[in-house]
């Protein structure tokens, strides 16, 4: 469960407090009463029953759990939601929640990175302009492809030249290295920024290649899935978290796994009315 699924304030609380206390063991139910200035009973009463804590012992609490600017900025704003009576603040804090959730529900907040590679220090958009970039960037982990590159150029449908010329501008942005006869991966967890103005069209051209790599392929060679839906946001919501959670599953599998094959992943969850 993610915290920015939830939409009580109270269970935004319970759900921070049992994971910082599985971490730590100074965090604990006692000291957070202590630190908002309320006993322990009125502080699970109101958690578990009745009442609302006021927005200072609110404050008191996330800064007792540490939490980030975000995560603040979210169990105080269902705060607003869940206790206000006032309808346009009530509406302001939920356009802020659901930025918030869409910021934060994303694969770049669930996978690691290498965020010191970006475009200023590549000195180019072209890694991300064009997808044969990426996949000969992944192909080169492999270790076949490491010691004979050419070997990519039938399974890609490039020149021997278009080939070498993508290693030649990777080894240019230190992405690559080329010594002793082979080609070395230096860096191969990139990722755009979440707020990228490239994410459009790196998108759009990554699904290009992968359909036309689709529709060259046997149907046992490929796996996929289509299906339309109707929910409410809560449960859309879940299966974006549910997704991140597999991502994150994968990546970890993948940092374990041998590099024997170059495989592409899509998920697409998008609202039609």
């Amino acid at each position: 469960m993610s915290l920015f699924e939830l939409l009580s304030y109270k269970e935004a609380l319970k759900l921070i407090l049992l994971e910082r206390k599985n971490k730590r063991r100074a965090v604990t139910f006692e000291a957070l009463a202590l630190y908002c200035g309320i006993q322990k009973t009125y502080l699970s009463k109101v958690l578990n029953k009745d009442g609302n804590l006021s927005i200072d012992q609110l404050y008191l609490a996330c800064e007792y759990l540490k939490l980030s600017a975000a995560e603040s900025s979210f169990v105080e704003n269902l705060f607003i939601l869940n206790t206000s009576i006032v309808s346009n603040r009530k509406n302001k804090a939920q356009q802020i929640l659901e930025r918030l959730r869409k910021e934060n529900l994303k694969s770049e907040s669930a996978i690691t990175i290498d965020n010191d590679i970006s475009l200023v220090k590549l000195g180019t958009e072209k890694y991300y302009l064009d997808p044969y970039y990426q996949l000969i960037h992944m192909f080169l982990t492999v270790e076949r492809f490491s010691m004979n590159p050419i070997l990519m150029s039938s399974i890609l449908g490039l020149t021997e030249k278009r080939v070498n010329s993508l290693i030649n501008d990777m080894t240019d942005w230190k992405i690559l290295e080329q010594k002793n006869g082979r080609v070395v991966v230096l860096k191969s967890n990139m990722h755009l920024t979440k707020d990228s103005y490239l994410n459009t069209a790196f998108r759009n051209f990554s699904r290009i290649a992968s359909s036309s790599k689709i529709n060259a392929l046997d149907e046992d060679e490929f796996y996929s899935f289509s299906a339309v839906i109707s929910c409410d946001e809560k449960t859309k919501s879940k299966i974006q978290q549910r997704f991140l959670e597999f991502l994150k599953s994968c990546q970890n599998d993948v940092i374990r796994a041998k590099s024997d094959d170059v495989y592409q992943i899509n998920f697409d969850l998008l609202k039609w009315s």
